[in-house]
């Protein structure tokens, strides 16, 4: 069965430079084709968001370059308690047309 693990072993081969993305491609297209009925959540997310950032770049919307940002994101594992509270998200009071700094951004 594939796992997301599998997915974000793929992803950072390619982010490494260890495949290139004609192989990537090929390799992705294999593990897509044997999700099969799977059920992990993780596994079928990953799959779609690897899936429309490939789809961007095959059709001329997006670079290699774009890809790779893309991709990125694919390789933070969050485990999510489902007994505890989700983090909040909250910002430093400042004026709302000031521009976004992310070191006012905390979480609790």
């Amino acid at each position: 069965m594939v796992s997301a693990n599998h997915f974000r072993e793929l992803v950072s081969e390619y982010l490494r430079g260890v495949i290139n993305l004609e192989l990537f491609s090929k390799r992705f297209a294999a593990l897509f084709d044997n999700m099969g009925g799977s059920e992990d959540a993780v596994a079928i997310r990953l799959s779609y968001q690897i899936e429309s950032a490939l789809a961007d770049v095959s059709v001329g919307f997006a670079s290699e370059a774009d890809l790779r940002d893309a991709l990125v994101p694919c390789l933070t594992v969050v485990d999510i308690d489902p007994d505890s509270r989700a983090p909040k998200q909250t910002v430093k009071k400042s004026e709302a047309s000031a521009p976004y700094d992310p070191a006012e951004v905390s979480f609790a």
